[in-house]
């Protein structure tokens, strides 16, 4: 499981979402689907995710409990992990 980067700062002010490195990139690659397309587009929403997104901790906070998609650089199976 990647170690959880919380990346850059932002004023606590806003919302967090509109801070999210997802809202500038396809909502596909976040629920990718199956085969090897789908595992393409997953690994680069994670890699967006673990790399630009100064959120990540919120968003995974927030959606921990999803089946579906990527959230906080991790799929429904690393999160089923780590809620226990």
């Amino acid at each position: 499981m990647p170690a959880i980067n919380v990346g850059m700062p932002y004023t606590r002010d806003e919302n967090w979402t509109k801070a999210a490195a997802c809202t500038s990139h396809d909502p596909e690659l976040w629920f990718a689907g199956e085969g090897s397309l789908g595992r393409f587009r997953a690994e680069r929403a994670k890699d967006i995710c673990i790399k630009d997104c100064p959120v990540r901790l919120e968003c995974l906070t927030e959606h921990i409990g999803e089946e579906f998609g990527i959230f906080g650089g991790l799929d429904e199976k690393e999160r089923k992990k780590l809620r226990g």
